[in-house]
């Protein structure tokens, strides 16, 4: 219940996105975790971010915890600066967790304005970018190795891109892609692009919901071995922003 609170809720908001997210460990709690930041008269950035915490059950769920409270007050602090933001949380992991704990992170940020998207991914993907004016589904690249190894590393972010009316960017967590059947197939990467390419049309929660249907009727009743987390963001200019986080952790 406490980790579940962790994890946002907000009903509705303005702005030109159309986000849905969540999380489901395989064991009561886990180190998966998704946030977002919407825009004010301060901060005229969307800022949304998933991570995951090498391993699972009660060690990654403390850590992921950490995190989470550090990303929130940097974000705050940081919020226009991403190296510096994934600079702090590196620190902090190395400094407070083993050696063989670490971090992958994609944090997004979207100015509503420019329709500019740049981001840091420590390691984090394939994260997908559904591009609605080529019909083509592209991968976003990684900026530096996951977060918590090395102190001093630099994570430079990407140069950014510009994005359209009805583009999408697809983030999850290796439990969706390298989940397997009885027969111990993964799901693969391949599958949920496909997914994706078949239900562009639909809003971020219809995605969403597609893809988690997809990846239950593969696994059938084989034991879910790892966290799942996925986050589905449509761009959608002059559009309300409808956030509709789903912490249910189960």
């Amino acid at each position: 219940e406490i980790q579940r609170k962790l994890l946002p809720r907000i009903e509705a908001c303005h702005a030109p996105v159309d986000l849905y997210a969540s999380s489901r460990y395989c064991e009561e709690i886990g180190g998966d975790f998704y946030d977002f930041f919407l825009p004010d008269e301060h901060h005229p950035l969307l800022s949304f971010a998933v991570g995951d915490v090498s391993g699972h059950g009660v060690g990654a769920a403390l850590l992921m915890a950490m995190v989470k409270g550090v990303f929130r007050l940097s974000i705050e602090q940081l919020r226009c600066d991403l190296q510096r933001l994934f600079s702090v949380i590196n620190r902090h992991l190395v400094e407070h967790s083993q050696d063989d704990n670490f971090m992958t992170l994609f944090c997004g940020q979207y100015h509503p304005q420019t329709s500019r998207l740049v981001w840091n991914s420590a390691g984090h993907g394939p994260v997908f970018w559904y591009r609605s004016t080529t019909a083509t589904i592209e991968e976003l690249a990684t900026t530096g190795y996951p977060l918590g190894i090395n102190a001093d590393a630099s994570y430079v972010p990407a140069q950014g891109i510009v994005l359209s009316s009805g583009d999408i960017l697809l983030i999850g967590t290796d439990g969706i892609w390298e989940a397997r059947n009885d027969a111990g197939e993964m799901f693969g990467t391949e599958r949920l692009r496909q997914v994706l390419a078949s239900h562009v049309e639909k809003s971020a929660h219809g995605i969403h919901q597609k893809i988690i249907h997809h990846l239950e009727q593969f696994t059938g009743t084989a034991r879910q071995e790892d966290d799942i987390s996925l986050m589905v963001v449509k761009f959608l200019p002059a559009h309300p922003l409808v956030c509709q986080p789903d912490g249910q952790g189960t």
